[in-house]
């Protein structure tokens, strides 16, 4: 569709062309700016003046992967094991060092970019979530098997997710260590405790 030149339009049409353009097409300030020929910033600075919410950078970035107007910067990347252990640590490192008030307000803005979301946008979320859990029981995490491979290297014999390996139970250990009687349990946070078998 072809549009007039931005500054043509009356305040009103613009409100209007904006509410369009960014919040149902969802398309970028950058996008409305190269197809009403003007600046991007001159497009936010009258969205926020129309009282049109603006997009924070994580809800831009989510939009720029879902529209294909960017593409993901680290999918399909291969990275070495001492690159995958480099990252891993300085991810366990960085929160490790976060202090209770930094940890508050992050999970104050993760509890709010939730409770900004459709209805449909968090079941859909659920059961991408859901998903993952339920691939990852059957083939295992990446760090299960980063963990996995580490402990074979080092000359440890592991049993990879061995079903009920407690007695009176239907527990799945992740990782198991029958000459040490140590199991793995990996989560979020990887926590090690001794079984009594």
């Amino acid at each position: 569709m072809s549009y007039k030149n931005y500054n043509s339009y009356s305040d009103y049409d613009k409100q209007k062309l904006i509410q369009k353009m960014y919040v149902k097409q969802k398309l970028s300030f950058s996008t409305i700016a190269q197809e009403l020929n003007t600046y991007a910033n001159k497009v936010r600075r009258d969205a926020i003046k129309y009282k049109i919410p603006i997009r924070d950078k994580s809800q831009a970035q989510s939009n720029a992967l879902a529209t294909g107007a960017h593409k993901h910067p680290t999918k399909g990347t291969q990275r070495t094991e001492t690159t995958k252990s480099k990252i891993g640590k300085s991810v366990m490192e960085a929160w490790d060092n976060i202090d209770e008030k930094e940890l508050a307000r992050r999970k104050r803005n993760s509890k709010k970019l939730w409770n900004s979301l459709s209805e449909d946008e968090k079941q859909n979320r659920l059961n991408l979530a859901n998903q993952a859990v339920r691939n990852s029981s059957k083939t295992g995490s990446k760090l299960e098997h980063y963990l996995l491979e580490q402990l074979i290297k080092d000359g440890y014999k592991v049993d990879f997710h061995k079903e009920q390996i407690l007695s009176n139970t239907k527990l799945q250990i992740d990782l198991f260590l029958p000459t040490m009687n140590i199991a793995l349990e990996v989560d979020e946070i990887c926590s090690l405790w001794k079984s009594t078998l």
